[in-house]
């Protein structure tokens, strides 16, 4: 062997001793890295209605329930849409990969200007038809 591809083989293996402790920090608020973590857990789950789970090939896993409280103003305002995230992400948790939703509805809730909440009930789909 030709002794700079000796020095070579050497210098990578220096450049990854050196390396191997290193760790990356950043800035991002840990709001916002569980919220990142709950859309990367919730991507592969499908919301279906209650007709289409009907006929699939399914196990159920559970009730799951999502709620938001809008407590200002210049924050969003509830609705389904808002609450289809934290439902697929609840439903991932329980190892599910679809939910349907049973009823969402509106209610006066105290120090919230608007709430909503949803109920689903969350599933395995069998029938590879997602």
């Amino acid at each position: 062997m030709k002794t700079w591809k000796v020095g070579l083989i050497i210098s990578c293996l220096a450049l990854l001793t050196a390396c191997s402790n290193v760790s990356f920090r950043t800035h991002m608020s840990p709001d916002i890295a569980e919220n990142v973590g709950r859309s990367l857990a919730a991507s592969d789950v499908k919301e279906f209605t209650v007709e289409e789970i009907s006929r699939r090939d399914k196990e159920m896993l559970g009730e799951i329930r999502a709620s938001y409280c809008q407590k200002d103003f210049n924050k969003p305002a509830p609705s389904r849409s808002l609450l289809a995230t934290d439902m697929r992400y609840k439903t991932a948790k329980l190892g599910g990969n679809g939910y349907a939703v049973m009823e969402c509805f509106d209610s006066p809730f105290a120090n919230c200007h608007g709430y909503m909440e949803c109920r689903a009930l969350a599933y395995v789909v069998k029938d590879g038809s997602l």
